[in-house]
């Protein structure tokens, strides 16, 4: 079983890397697990952290919209992307 983790963000760059990293540290008792982050056009670094959380690590997938959205668009962004059973939004 798959469960799929959603993180809509917006100028999250102080707490994205402590969020996602917790989150890999559950042990939530499925066989995989993936976090798709969506970024809503922050103008911080959420961005690029996010990338590179993704380069670092096949669980995390990072979409990036190019206009802020809001977070309904982000949540309908990451359903079009997410390829888990389960789906949870944090």
């Amino acid at each position: 079983m798959r469960l799929s983790i959603l993180i809509p963000m917006f100028n999250e760059e102080a707490t994205l890397e402590t969020i996602v990293g917790r989150v890999l540290d559950i042990d939530f008792g499925v066989d995989e697990v993936e976090i798709v982050i969506v970024d809503d056009c922050s103008t911080d670094s959420s961005a690029e952290i996010a990338r590179r959380m993704s380069e670092s690590n096949p669980n995390v997938i990072s979409v990036f919209h190019d206009i802020n959205q809001g977070k309904g668009a982000a949540i309908r962004t990451a359903m079009m992307t997410l390829t888990g059973d389960i789906v949870v939004i944090q």
